[in-house]
């Protein structure tokens, strides 16, 4: 009888494991290179715009508020005015959205804590918006008659212009109406 030779263990059993190093995490294609990449400057520009969108809607209600304060259609005033506190809500935010992730001289921690509370905030917004969007469009449901004397008002005034309801371009004359 042949003795066989001695078995060659990758470890041995009377010895600890050896540790593993860690290994960077490798990046896998388009989706590797996005997660490394910096959103600093595409997150202010969209909140940018987001703030200049809020801003726009705010004076449109604040002008729409006016005009339908003046033509004696209260309950459409009320609305404009909560339209316009809600877009200003917004506004503010996305503001709070800008400044919050373009601070440099924070650490690091703080500015985490920053865009963190701009996450939430802005789910608070968009929230908000939709709101102001469902308001809008039951007002426009609820208020009808209300809404159109104010029209016929406007028009036989030769005001039609001013309502930002019935405008379609940003810079509205009395023929563009």
């Amino acid at each position: 009888m042949i003795r066989p030779p001695p078995l060659t263990l990758k470890y041995d059993n009377r010895f600890p494991l050896p540790t593993k190093t860690a290994s960077p995490p490798k990046s896998k294609g388009f989706v590797g290179q996005l997660y490394k990449a910096s959103w600093k400057n595409p997150i202010i520009a969209i909140a940018g715009l987001n703030a200049l969108r809020w801003a726009y809607a705010a004076y449109n209600s604040v002008y729409d508020a006016i005009v339908d304060d003046a033509e004696g259609a209260h309950n459409l005033a009320k609305v404009s005015i909560t339209l316009s506190v809600i877009y200003v809500v917004a506004f503010f935010i996305e503001l709070y959205g800008v400044v919050g992730v373009s601070i440099e001289t924070l650490s690091l921690q703080q500015r985490l804590s920053f865009i963190r509370a701009y996450l939430y905030l802005t789910f608070l917004a968009s929230l908000l918006v939709t709101s102001a969007s469902v308001l809008s469009g039951v007002s426009y449901f609820v208020f009808a008659e209300e809404l159109m004397w104010e029209c016929l008002s406007l028009s036989t005034e030769g005001h039609g212009y001013e309502k930002s309801l019935f405008v379609r371009f940003i810079y509205a004359t009395s023929d563009s109406a």
